[in-house]
């Protein structure tokens, strides 16, 4: 059997995970639809120069959702209320 990319922390030390290669990236069963999703949008802007989210706007705060392919807004953060 071969050993798991990903080890469990020694006893004593702070929860963490050791991993190592591809698996410890993408894991044992990484998620193929996301993958696909990600490398026709690079495909698209390669051949179009074009992204299926809206241009940055620090008003809107539009982050788009790889996983759910929407653009959406995000809430202020705290520390700007303050700084602005």
């Amino acid at each position: 059997m071969e050993p798991s990319p990903c080890q469990a922390h020694p006893p004593g030390n702070l929860p963490r995970l050791r991993c190592t290669g591809p698996q410890g990236f993408a894991g044992t069963n990484p998620p193929q639809a996301l993958a696909d999703r990600i490398h026709g949008i690079w495909v698209n802007f390669a051949r179009s120069g074009e992204l299926p989210w809206p241009q940055y706007d620090a008003k809107g705060r539009q982050v788009f959702s790889l996983e759910a392919g929407v653009a959406t807004s995000e809430p202020v953060m705290p520390a700007e209320r303050i700084l602005s």
